[in-house]
């Protein structure tokens, strides 16, 4: 039996057994919660903080829970019905590779702003990115500002935590050059409509794979972006775009009308050869493999890179046909405006943040086409 013993002004406390201080909190339901403690110093500073908080009606957190275990529920509770599923996907795994591993078995009751600190500080010594970094950060925030409404903790600490400056990269389109020689690398290749798509329109890879026959008008040369395809539990659906601007209307240029109609085409023949009744292309998809599915995106994305290999072309994301198309749009003189909603970015200054270095070096360009013209003969 452990031995009981009074602190000066306070009968709440006992020392146990095992060499713990251990108090004894009321909740709001008529339990107790008990606090431990190696220092009795320690515990009384903990309990009275408590204490503080309950008179001023701030809730407190159950001493056992920890930070995994509230992350866990709230990922289920909250995060899963309410986000799109690459979302709950991205934010489940990055709790998964970062939080759980750093911080989860600390007791939510006592997350300190300096374990997050210390948490990101060692993520970026290992190298991760000042991005990534700021997005555990971001996705903690959420979850204890979560905890906060739910009434667990009194306070979100990790608000309380400076982010890493956001190192700016600047994107690495293909040149006018490697455009060109990349175009005549996939020639012929059952790829090329969507890649040709992808580039003169700069849509998003889950765009342009989840573009559908209805949203085609290939009279009037417009297509309408209103679907992003995802793979939700291992099957494939057309989920909304993330934004509003994301839904737009885009004028086809002629290569991108070419390119549907030869996709038009060769889906038919697709269908007629290897044509599965009622199951042949489900969801109205432009672009389908052979037999009239979805294409994976991985798929997509290694095709992508044989091509610019293929082409001489050193390794670039897919995403790097969306910032092609942006670059050549600016480089014909396409305003800022312009380009926001050809790409489909919510805010002006998001396409200025990605793209200001090459408004700069267009400037620069342009000043020195002026000196010429008015001074050169």
């Amino acid at each position: 039996m452990s031995k009981k013993r009074r602190a000066n002004n306070e009968g709440t406390l006992r020392l146990r057994d095992d060499g713990r201080w251990e108090a004894r909190v009321p909740l709001e339901n008529g339990k107790t919660n008990s606090i431990y403690s190696r220092s009795q110093r320690e515990l009384i500073a903990r309990l009275n903080a408590l204490k503080s908080d309950a008179k001023k009606g701030l809730p407190t957190a159950p001493e056992r829970l920890t930070l995994g275990q509230f992350l866990t529920d709230w990922l289920e509770k909250h995060v899963k019905p309410s986000v799109r599923p690459r979302t709950y996907d991205s934010y489940a795994a990055t709790v998964r590779l970062h939080i759980e591993p750093t911080l989860g078995r600390t007791r939510l009751a006592r997350l300190q702003p300096t374990d997050i600190h210390t948490m990101i500080t060692s993520k970026r010594a290992s190298g991760l990115s000042s991005t990534s970094v700021r997005y555990i950060l971001s996705v903690l925030r959420i979850a204890l500002g979560r905890a906060v409404k739910w009434g667990i903790v009194a306070r979100n600490v990790a608000t309380l935590v400076d982010a890493p400056k956001l190192e700016q990269r600047e994107q690495q389109p293909l040149s006018l050059e490697d455009a060109r020689a990349f175009l005549r690398s996939i020639e012929g290749d059952r790829l090329e409509p969507l890649f040709v798509v992808t580039l003169t329109l700069g849509l998003r890879q889950g765009e342009v794979l989840g573009l559908r026959w209805q949203d085609v008008d290939l009279e009037t040369s417009e297509v309408n972006v209103r679907k992003q395809l995802q793979k939700v539990d291992g099957k494939y659906e057309l989920v909304e775009p993330k934004t509003k601007r994301s839904r737009r209307r885009l004028s086809l240029p002629q290569p991108a009308v070419e390119a549907l109609r030869k996709q038009r085409t060769m889906q038919r023949e697709d269908h007629l050869a290897n044509g599965r009744g009622g199951d042949w292309n489900m969801l109205d998809l432009v672009f389908t493999s052979t037999i009239g599915t979805p294409f994976d995106r991985s798929n997509v994305t290694h095709r992508f890179q044989s091509a610019l290999a293929k082409a001489g072309i050193q390794k670039s994301p897919f995403h790097n046909l969306r910032h092609t198309c942006a670059t050549f749009q600016f480089a014909m003189g396409a305003s800022v405006r312009e380009v926001m909603e050809q790409l489909g970015h919510d805010r002006s200054q998001t396409t200025l943040d990605i793209y200001g270095h090459i408004l700069e070096a267009a400037r620069r360009e342009s000043a020195v086409r002026m000196e010429a013209a008015l001074y050169c003969s």
